[in-house]
């Protein structure tokens, strides 16, 4: 699994080393330092006032991408610039995020779990916007 976390200011910080390292290897669960690092994701958000107040999860597989993690995290990343641009373009800014990518291979296969902060008043704009940012990111 990859926990990355980010506040849209600057390039997302990866918490935890992938790419090769994990190549080969299986976990059943995410790590204590994973889990103390999403927890202080969280912290930083709720101290920043942009608390993560959605949950979405993204499941690439469903759109074509198949279990390539590169392929997975490089659509993540152009998903995330949408929604960034989305909220930009309404006046919010930064896009504060954090999120886990889980191989489920019982489960559907890679996917992503994000958390993000969506400004109260925009919660029924954002609302259909997933599906799209999904469609838009999966398209060959």
């Amino acid at each position: 699994m990859t926990l990355r976390a980010g506040n849209g200011g600057t390039r997302p910080r990866l918490l935890k080393r992938g790419g090769r390292r994990d190549r080969g290897r299986e976990r059943g669960r995410l790590t204590e330092r994973e889990c103390r690092d999403l927890i202080a994701a969280a912290y930083t958000a709720w101290e920043a006032g942009l608390p993560f107040n959605r949950f979405v999860t993204l499941a690439w597989v469903n759109a074509g991408i198949g279990q390539d993690a590169v392929a997975v995290r490089s659509v993540t990343a152009a998903w995330l610039k949408l929604a960034r641009d989305w909220l930009g373009a309404r006046g919010y800014r930064p896009l504060v995020w954090a999120w886990v990518m889980e191989d489920g291979a019982n489960r559907g296969g890679l996917h992503i779990h994000l958390l993000m902060h969506v400004p109260d008043n925009l919660a029924p704009l954002f609302s259909p916007m997933p599906r799209r940012w999904s469609a838009a990111t999966a398209r060959p």
